[in-house]
């Protein structure tokens, strides 16, 4: 992988992580009733391709931005466990 390229991947990790924590954040912060009101559709599509870029893309991306993917993993295979295992 080119220093460019590496450069450019290196910052999408980082905006879809900054991002997928601030909408989880969101979604945390705004009561149960407005959850669905309060986040516009257009948000909550951008989360879901988040969530769906670091699940199946960050693992093809261990070996050139470690650390950095490994944490986009977990974060997106802990949001499925607890979504999966929550007390709902």
């Amino acid at each position: 992988m080119s220093p460019r390229a590496k450069t450019f991947w290196k910052w999408v990790l980082i905006v879809a992580q900054a991002f997928f924590v601030a909408h989880q954040l969101a979604l945390l912060l705004i009561p149960r009733a407005r959850a669905f009101d309060g986040l516009p559709a257009l948000v909550s599509m951008f989360g879901l391709a988040t969530w769906a870029f670091l699940l199946f893309g960050s693992p093809f991306f261990w070996r050139s931005h470690r650390w950095l993917a490994y944490s986009g993993s977990c974060m997106a295979v802990g949001l499925l466990c607890f979504t999966l295992l929550g007390p709902w």
